[in-house]
């Protein structure tokens, strides 16, 4: 890979960027920088162990457990999720399948869908954030979810499709979303510093999420105390690309569900990017991407399959990692 330092220098400086950029090759970094803090009235900085929260990138942590699953036969890409959670959403479209939920062609309507412009202080959650850190507390909201479209017709990007997800796995195997994950994603990729962890009650390596570039507005009350299946979980770089490893590698789930994941179902022409089960994929190369905004979160992470080379950024503003994010998309070709 080669790596023009001087443009990604200036994609970090084209903002008040504040995180951690990192490209490493399966032994070695190729480029690191460190800006900003992770804790602004205490001025910690920002460094490659801070853990960071990943917004909707962790849903590539969502569709690793969900083909886990199916992996150990509890359920098909075909299965009818009606069938699973019908009790808790009974309104759901009972055509919708795993496979609908995990590809973002479900039709499930979304929480954006009723905003013309999105502004990260904008939002107001569904309910108090302390209930949101559970996946039963979306239950009252999925079931005001109207369909959009047929389930299949289009791809339109659903983080409540992805909380769908999270209770399917839980009526599944009769656990909390949160240790399934852990079980059969973090451990098995060896991940010690990625967890969903409550953004009030913070350690102290993890950074606080600001509003805008500049001012002390953290994001408490503008997402969930604690992430679920559609995002909100925090690593760091190097979690990220031993997680991209290990999924690769079959360490997670096996190699015949890795193929259906990173396979291209959708072109995404305004992301310019493609979409495969739970990941996005970049538009002309092998490369898979995390992707994640929201209010006082941006991130992307790429890995390639053919060379093991990694490219990461972690922000902890709202859009600060934006240009860089395009930067790095751009080494992969």
């Amino acid at each position: 890979m080669q790596i023009d330092e001087g443009a990604l220098d200036q994609a970090i400086a084209s903002g008040r960027f504040s995180g951690v950029v990192a490209v490493d090759t399966r032994s070695d970094s190729l480029f690191e920088r460190c800006t900003g803090l992770a804790n602004r009235a205490f001025k910690t900085r920002n460094s490659r162990t801070t853990r960071f929260g990943m917004a909707g990138g962790s849903m590539i942590f969502t569709s690793a457990a969900v083909l886990s699953l199916v992996d150990a036969g509890l359920l098909t890409l075909s299965t009818r999720v009606r069938t699973l959670v019908g009790d808790d959403i009974p309104t759901l479209d009972p055509a919708i399948t795993v496979e609908h939920l995990l590809s973002h062609s479900s039709g499930l309507s979304d929480y954006l869908d009723d905003l013309d412009h999105w502004h990260p202080a904008d939002y107001l959650l569904p309910a108090a954030p302390q209930v949101l850190a559970e996946t039963v507390g979306y239950v009252p909201e999925l079931n005001r979810r109207r369909q959009l479209f047929p389930p299949g017709a289009r791809f339109s990007y659903s983080d409540y499709g992805f909380i769908v997800l999270a209770l399917v796995i839980e009526r599944v195997t009769g656990r909390g979303f949160h240790d399934i994950v852990r079980e059969k994603v973090f451990q098995p990729a060896g991940l010690t510093r990625t967890d969903y962890l409550r953004s009030d009650e913070l350690p102290a390596n993890a950074a606080i999420g600001y509003l805008e570039d500049a001012g002390e507005r953290t994001n408490i009350f503008h997402l969930p105390a604690r992430g679920n299946g559609d995002g909100g979980c925090y690593t760091t770089v190097d979690d990220l690309r031993s997680f991209w490893r290990a999924l690769l590698a079959g360490e997670i789930i096996s190699a015949e569900l890795v193929e259906q994941m990173i396979h291209p179902r959708w072109d995404i022409p305004e992301e310019g990017l493609r979409h495969g089960l739970g990941v996005w994929l970049h538009p002309t190369s092998v490369g898979v991407i995390a992707d994640g905004c929201d209010a006082g979160v941006s991130m992307r992470s790429i890995y390639s399959p053919l060379t093991g080379e990694t490219a990461t950024v972690l922000g902890n503003t709202s859009e600060g990692a934006t240009p860089i994010a395009q930067a790095l998309l751009a080494l992969f070709g």
